[in-house]
């Protein structure tokens, strides 16, 4: 059983009469052009799936570069992210209306950090010297920690109490 013709005829019409006329083609020219066939339709199927995996940009989809590494990276759509249940909202909105000053800690400046300690339910004013720095410079790095602290939480300063940590250089 021979998979490929031996004898290939071509149609020819003369005069309104069709013609055969027998063309030669060898084993060799007939596996070029199945494989030059194969190859253009592998290249060509792959085109198609890789054009049809890309997306377009839709809208609620943005890219972001970084300046730094100058990647694009396409943030997920807008639509598919999954929405917060009503009591997560609401617990979010209880803590906020509690700590309304959570949002802007920490508080960080060069002779102290403020944060919050949510396990102790205290701020954290650590100093930014040794804890064996003599005791008047101590005392003014606690004052301007509690200033801050003060500035941080407004009228609401004697409703939390808060600890002292120091930092080593």
């Amino acid at each position: 059983i021979h998979l490929i013709p031996q004898d290939w005829y071509l149609k020819v019409w003369d005069n309104g009469r069709v013609m055969k006329s027998k063309m030669n083609i060898s084993k060799e020219n007939l596996i070029r052009i199945l494989v030059v066939g194969i190859v253009l339709t592998i290249v060509l199927v792959g085109f198609l799936l890789r054009k049809r995996n890309t997306t377009k940009t839709e809208p609620g989809t943005f890219t972001t570069v970084k300046d730094e590494e100058k990647t694009d990276t396409t943030e997920t759509p807008i639509e598919n992210l999954e929405t917060p249940s009503y009591y997560e909202v609401s617990e979010a909105l209880d803590f906020l209306t509690e700590y309304p000053w959570y949002r802007d800690l920490p508080v960080e400046t060069d002779m102290y950090i403020i944060s919050w300690n949510l396990d102790r339910e205290e701020f954290r004013l650590r100093l930014k010297i040794p804890e064996n720095s003599s005791q008047e410079t101590i005392n003014t790095y606690t004052q301007s920690a509690v200033a801050g602290l003060k500035e941080l939480t407004g009228e609401l300063f004697d409703k939390y109490t808060y600890y002292i940590m120091y930092q080593e250089n």
